[in-house]
């Protein structure tokens, strides 16, 4: 039996096959993926009774909107076109929201001189502090990692801060940034929306620098790879304040200041959305502030000044069969184990003898095991398969695969 210590300090053991994976969607498109231009009113002023500052929708298709000085979350759930339910959270008005399993919701509240990050369960009245003291200021964005890295990036102080959500320590730490205005790659001035990728690289989108900074894991220095002074020419932003990524790690940008939406690839950056000018209509974005994939492909804007969410449909027509839309979140599962564990995790280096020579009658070749663990191996030159179906520890069974 293979002992992994340090339990509760040291792993948050998640087996992707057998969870729902990340809890946002990351859709996959051909290079030449287009979407209807002219986008549709998901949600109005009416509904919203604000400018909506920040957007989430879960693998399920649940909608989560905040909007500019309500303390109210806005919920659609399970693809719902009719407003499902409105939380208010006592305290200061929210600005940002992260949800994990369609019913953790992240957000921060508080009084001054004091802002907490807190952990809503839905339907409930419960919240759990799980990062304090952050600052007078507000979160301008949340983000929770793979490993349950909670980040925060404080806009006014010019940092942006995380804690690990399965640590008891409630206390931030800074991440980039200094505390200081600057343009260096160890300086930011007002970041705003945040985006970790699966190898832990922090994206932000750092608002007053006209760029988008990359820090790699554990790096205080980071790497311009949109916007001014980028290391290859991309393409100019002005005072962006949304980022998300794709299935295939190609960044989508919320440039505010030029009220569009432009998406990375292979060659480069290009406008998708909002391409001609600020406006009302259909077609025309103003002051966009966050954005987010259904998982249909489909994006929602955050239309800000205009105070909507805007929807516009992803054109499947523009990509053909075979490489059209398909989802990380909601494609199959993969079969196989793939566990999430804290920086310094460890294992006991005494191994123990899970099967030997008496029970698989030779040297091992292969292994593998499932989200179920059940084990499967293969010795070299014995035409057999030795099965020990969930988690057994005694052989299950032997299949014999005929020789051809």
């Amino acid at each position: 039996m293979i002992l992994i210590e340090n339990f509760k300090l040291c792993l948050t053991l998640s087996i992707i096959g057998q969870l729902s994976g990340l809890s946002f969607n990351q859709p996959k498109f051909c290079p030449a993926a287009t979407w209807n231009s002219l986008g549709t009113i998901f949600a109005a002023y009416d509904i919203i009774h604000g400018s909506p500052y920040s957007i989430f929708i879960t693998t399920n298709n649940s909608i989560y909107v905040v909007a500019h000085a309500i303390p109210n979350i806005y919920i659609w759930l399970n693809s719902s076109v009719n407003l499902t339910m409105t939380i208010t959270v006592p305290g200061l008005p929210l600005q940002s929201i992260f949800v994990q399993n369609d019913n953790e919701l992240y957000v921060e509240r508080g009084f001054l001189p004091t802002r907490n990050i807190e952990k809503w369960i839905l339907n409930t009245n419960r919240s759990t502090v799980v990062m304090n003291n952050i600052t007078p200021y507000p979160c301008y964005s949340i983000f929770i990692d793979i490993i349950n890295n909670l980040y925060c990036s404080l806009d006014q102080r010019h940092t942006v801060v995380k804690n690990w959500l399965d640590d008891d320590d409630t206390t931030p730490m800074i991440v980039a940034g200094n505390g200081f205005p600057g343009s260096t790659s160890n300086t930011l001035t007002q970041p705003s929306g945040l985006f970790v990728d699966a190898s832990l690289n922090l994206y932000v989108a750092d608002f007053r620098n006209h760029r988008i900074q990359m820090f790699p894991q554990g790096e205080l220095h980071g790497i311009t790879v949109a916007g001014e002074k980028s290391i290859n020419t991309t393409i100019t932003l002005n005072y962006p304040t949304g980022i998300t990524m794709d299935g295939d790690g190609y960044l989508y940008i919320v440039d505010q200041g030029n009220h569009r939406i432009v998406r990375g690839g292979s060659t480069g950056f290009r406008c998708i959305l909002g391409c001609t000018t600020i406006g009302l209509a259909a077609n025309e974005l103003s002051l966009p502030r966050d954005m987010a994939f259904d998982s249909n492909g489909n994006i929602y804007v955050a239309d800000w000044s205009n105070r909507r969410i805007q929807k516009f449909s992803y054109s499947k027509t523009s990509c053909d069969p075979i490489t059209n839309v398909s989802l990380i979140t909601s494609s199959r599962s993969p079969s196989f184990n793939q566990p999430k564990f804290c920086p310094a995790a460890a294992w006991n280096p005494f191994g123990s003898t899970f099967s030997a020579l008496n029970i698989i009658r030779g040297p091992p070749h292969s292994i593998f095991i499932t989200t179920n663990n059940s084990i499967y191996v293969v010795v070299q030159a014995i035409p057999n398969i030795y099965i020990w179906l969930n988690s057994s520890v005694n052989l299950t069974m032997t299949i014999t695969v005929p020789d051809n």
